[in-house]
């Protein structure tokens, strides 16, 4: 058990977050494979008084992205995928940029965001209230596809895979199809069965159906609350989950891919997953397999992803020479996610500071 200073010291830094910046929080902070603090503050639902707690699911917008490139990793282990696999094959579909002759789109350039791919309103007219009610395979394909009901020709650059840097969220639900065809399995359930339900992640889930209890409510910056939303490319971005699940996800990465006896993914997989390759383009300061390299100062380089939606903001880090580790996760516009980011730094040295009996 950490003792009730360490604590004491996280509250000092975060109850002037909330109180200052108007915004609700959960948090997780891990040193190596342990966890040593998750807690929540502020309201889950204002109208109702409900409090946030750390089983409260929360929306982490893009740092959902990381479950593909875990479960991406896990099907190389297993051998029905490999990175460099073209991504027409895994999905059985053609993906052709029209704009490019002779390409071939991997499954990297894809959880990289170098394959050409991009986001058009095609994409921002998808989201729904609730749950999506197209599904990943078809809006992907109607996406890429020339006779497809969501295809434009600028739906891709003018770019040759890795040729230059372009996010991608469609690319990135894309990447995740081709996992989940590789494994025969709907992505949900390949997340669910090979991650959430392995690590004991009860509180987390995409859809709203299958979560135990109600997620928070996303508020914009006037604490107006948005409605639950969803997109059929829920891969990218729809993954709910709580302080108390996502400790244990992060100190299992820290773990090098094990977690209280259970092994997610080797050590080796961990490694080539967290590797930034510097030959790709990326908006961060190095991109890796969709985790990037999102900053290096004073001596200290983080790893992970941040997310930004409506009503939502999130950020996972990592400090992978000293195995610290931590999310940050608010129901607030993503505009007020400075507010959460200025915690890191005091945050992280916390973590380093902090003794554990058997490290």
């Amino acid at each position: 058990m950490v003792d009730e200073a360490f604590a004491d010291d996280v509250d000092a830094l975060m109850v002037p977050v909330i109180e200052t910046g108007g915004i609700n929080l959960s948090l997780a902070l891990v040193k190596g494979d342990q966890v040593v603090f998750t807690g929540a503050y502020g309201w889950a639902d204002v109208a109702s008084g409900t409090e946030l707690t750390v089983h409260t699911p929360m929306s982490m917008a893009s740092v959902s992205k990381t479950f593909i490139g875990i479960a991406a990793m896990q099907g190389v282990e297993a051998g029905t995928l490999s990175l460099d696999d073209s991504i027409a094959d895994l999905v059985g579909f053609p993906v052709n940029n029209p704009r490019v002759e002779g390409e071939t789109i991997s499954l990297r350039h894809l959880l990289t965001h170098n394959s050409g791919l991009e986001d058009s309103r095609e994409y921002d007219r998808s989201y729904d209230v609730g749950d999506p009610t197209l599904a990943l395979a078809d809006f992907t394909r109607g996406y890429v596809t020339p006779d497809g009901a969501y295809y434009r020709p600028k739906n891709f650059s003018g770019r040759a895979p890795n040729d230059a840097f372009s996010y991608s969220n469609v690319g990135a639900g894309l990447a995740a199809l081709g996992v989940a065809s590789a494994s025969e399995r709907e992505f949900a359930d390949v997340v669910t069965q090979d991650i959430l339900e392995p690590l004991g992640m009860t509180d987390s889930a995409y859809f709203l159906t299958d979560l135990p209890v109600a997620p928070a409510t996303q508020y914009d910056s006037k604490q107006r609350p948005y409605e639950q939303y969803g997109y059929p490319t829920y891969p990218d971005g729809m993954m709910r989950s709580s302080a108390h699940d996502m400790a244990r996800y992060i100190a299992m990465v820290q773990g090098n891919g094990t977690f209280d006896g259970v092994t997610v993914l080797s050590p080796e997989s961990v490694e080539q997953m967290l590797t930034v390759d510097p030959s790709l383009g990326t908006d961060e300061d190095g991109q890796a397999i969709i985790w990037a390299q999102l900053g290096s100062t004073d001596g200290r380089t983080v790893l992970g992803h941040t997310g930004g939606d409506f009503g939502v903001g999130a950020i996972l880090g990592l400090d992978r020479d000293t195995g610290a580790g931590l999310i940050v996760m608010i129901n607030a516009d993503s505009t007020d996610v400075d507010v959460a980011l200025a915690t890191l730094r005091p945050l992280f040295a916390l973590i380093d500071a902090l003794e554990l009996a058997d490290q």
